[in-house]
């Protein structure tokens, strides 16, 4: 992602109400309301629900509020689609540097007494890369693999920082989501249901941005809860009991269905066809 030449945020992307919100957001984010700023940008991304910008500030915005478990989802889900911001462009949405360090050093603490969340670590390795310090993505790198072999999207940025610049040139790239944009007058919100064979899936997704998610197999019902958030395709959904986020491929099939495929997972997985 590109800056201007004062390191700020390029507004290209959104739309005319949603650039007024986001300017908004930015003031309110440099004098240290956050909450303020979750507000607006909340309400912005109603307009451009899958601009990128407008995402990855969400996701400073939970960072800054310590709400890491959110700001993990968010981001994994900013980065699933694409590069995030460089240091020149996350430093100047700050009034003073040393609030992004202080904020910087909770994440860090936070990590050192949760070392087995690798949502957590996720989130710092994010933050180490965008401050230019690779060593230490690298190294947090490589425990969210340990914790979560099947996170390919964090093996992969392992595999762009260990291997040189770019990574592996000859390898193809991968391809896009092939999914199906949510139909004009289609909403996320409501009481969803899918079927894998004999076993059940209950998703409801509140207008609020919090929701519960049932599975029953074999007579057992497993349940969480929590919040979500969509965009750029991805539906993100992060349990409120500290669990690693869901993040997965949303296709639409008419105004109530949908695909939701887990990122990352393997490629014949046809993931949970939910309806309403």
């Amino acid at each position: 992602m590109t800056t201007d030449d004062n390191g700020d945020v390029p507004p290209e992307s959104i739309s005319d109400p949603a650039l007024d919100k986001f300017d908004q957001a930015r003031e309110l984010f440099k004098e240290g309301d956050y909450d303020g700023a979750l507000k607006l940008v909340d309400s912005a991304l109603k307009d451009m629900p899958g601009d990128a910008v407008l995402h990855e500030f969400r996701g400073l915005i939970l960072f800054a509020k310590g709400d890491y478990q959110q700001a993990a989802g968010v981001v994994y889900a900013v980065l699933s689609a694409g590069p995030g911001w460089d240091w020149t462009t996350l430093s100047g949405l700050y009034g003073n540097v040393e609030t992004y360090t202080d904020q910087l050093r909770a994440l860090e603490k936070y990590r050192n007494e949760h070392p087995d969340d690798a949502s957590i670590r996720f989130l710092l390795a994010y933050q180490y890369i965008t401050c230019g310090h690779d060593e230490a993505a690298v190294k947090e790198l490589k425990k969210v693999v340990e914790l979560n072999p099947d996170d390919q999207l964090s093996a992969q940025l392992l595999r762009g920082m260990t291997e040189g610049e770019g990574g592996d040139e000859d390898a193809a790239p991968p391809d896009p989501p092939k999914t199906k944009p949510q139909p004009a007058g289609a909403t996320l919100a409501g009481n969803w249901k899918a079927e894998r064979g004999k076993d059940r899936f209950d998703l409801k997704l509140g207008d609020d941005g919090k929701f519960s998610w049932s599975y029953t197999q074999d007579g057992k019902t497993e349940k969480f809860d929590g919040t979500y958030s969509e965009g750029n395709g991805l539906l993100t959904l992060v349990p409120s009991d500290g669990g690693g986020a869901m993040v997965g491929e949303l296709s639409w099939d008419g105004a109530t269905a949908f695909n939701f495929r887990m990122s990352g997972g393997p490629p014949d997985d046809p993931g949970l066809n939910f309806k309403k």
